[in-house]
């Protein structure tokens, strides 16, 4: 008993002391540092998913493909300042009146990295592209795609079978519930597509190529981490019904259209695409506005016109406008107006959800008034004294 006594309290001082709080900061402003010098070649993005929203820094694949960590990224740096916080809260303050500035300072600042842990960990962001006139229910992840299976045989309504891109290897085999089982043969994250010159390429069997991928030749691309130029994933999968082959489809997301298979009694199509979220409401774009400055091309503001049409709430339904600082907020999901397309026909909507984005405010607040109270109290101290 004595011995685990004596282990908790060399727990307890290691994580309340001050040289962990010393180190997880130095950790962080090191990790800001890599995080910038990154950015060069990674991108932005990339290089933020590598440093902070990873819990070690790897080293290059050695020993068989293996990674060694070799530094603590962000959420473990974070994760440890939360518990060097909450330990030395406790440690070092007391449960009375005079310290209420520095308990609700400290407990906003836990509240910050908490809240920046949940963002890095269950926030999203993806594009809705609307044309003038039309409505969509969806928005497309630019950076991850997925396989789509497409049973358009009831004239109603279509059933999709969306494979994630995380399956999308050579050699996973996926069985789908209408008999219909997909083999991937190939996959690239990024690629580049060419008219095919050599009929007697080894690789793919360009023999058993159907549809207009046959003609194409898919050539593999290194990795692009320009924020500006995204990445086109291609493929070459088997299909087979009921165990039997018919044929292979190439496709990339740079041809985006749907490739009919021939399977008798149905309509079924394939498609590689960016990942869909699917919402239970749709925007309408009435009208897109764009203005820029006198004898400029310089924008001063462009906005986009949107009817909400939500079939199970009707009394949420209105027109509403999205403009450069003014998003929209609608379950959960915020609409920024990000760009546009297409002679200013075509509105970009950068979509976000981030179920944590109240607690920064919540955060600000709490350190804010913590350190007017403990300022007053202070003043009043030093009045006294006087």
């Amino acid at each position: 008993m004595a011995k685990i006594k004596f282990v908790g309290k060399e727990i307890f001082k290691f994580f309340s002391s001050l040289e962990l709080t010393l180190a997880a900061l130095s950790a962080l402003a090191l990790l800001v540092f890599l995080c910038t010098l990154g950015e060069v070649q990674l991108g932005v993005y990339d290089s933020v998913k590598i440093h902070f929203n990873s819990w070690f820094l790897y080293s290059r694949p050695i020993l068989g493909g293996y990674h060694i960590p070799l530094f603590p990224a962000g959420k473990l740096v974070g994760i440890v300042l939360i518990l060097n916080l909450l330990f030395a809260h406790f440690k070092r303050f007391t449960l009375s009146y005079k310290k209420i500035g520095l308990w609700l300072t400290h407990f906003g600042l836990i509240i910050l990295f908490v809240g920046q842990f949940l963002s890095g960990s269950f926030s999203r962001e993806s594009q809705m592209t609307i044309k003038e006139n039309s409505s969509k229910n969806y928005s497309e992840d630019p950076r991850h795609s997925e396989l789509d299976l497409i049973d358009a045989t009831n004239p109603k309504t279509d059933t999709v079978y969306s494979i994630p891109q995380k399956l999308l290897k050579p050699g996973q085999v996926i069985s789908l519930p209408n008999q219909i089982t997909l083999k991937i043969k190939h996959y690239a994250l990024n690629a580049a597509v060419d008219i095919r010159k050599n009929n007697d390429a080894a690789f793919p069997d360009y023999s058993l190529i159907q549809g207009p991928g046959k003609n194409l030749e898919i050539i593999d691309m290194p990795l692009s981490h320009d924020d500006n130029q995204p990445n086109m994933p291609a493929t070459l999968v088997q299909v087979s019904d009921h165990g039997k082959v018919l044929g292979n489809w190439q496709m990339s997301e740079i041809i985006p259209l749907p490739q009919g298979i021939p399977v008798k009694g149905k309509n079924l199509y394939i498609i590689l695409r960016p990942k869909r979220y699917y919402f239970p409401f749709s925007l309408f774009l009435k009208k897109f506005t764009h203005k820029i400055y006198p004898d400029t091309t310089i924008p001063s503001r462009f906005s986009s016109l949107i009817h909400i049409n939500d079939p199970a709430a009707p009394a949420e339904n209105r027109n509403t406008l999205i403009s450069m600082n003014h998003p929209l907020r609608f379950q959960g999901l915020t609409f920024y107006q990000a760009s546009y397309a297409q002679n200013n026909t075509v509105s970009i909507l950068q979509v976000v959800r981030n179920p944590s984005w109240t607690i920064p405010y919540i955060s600000s607040f709490l350190v804010a008034l913590g350190l007017i109270f403990h300022f007053l109290m202070r003043l009043k101290q030093a009045k006294f004294l006087s």
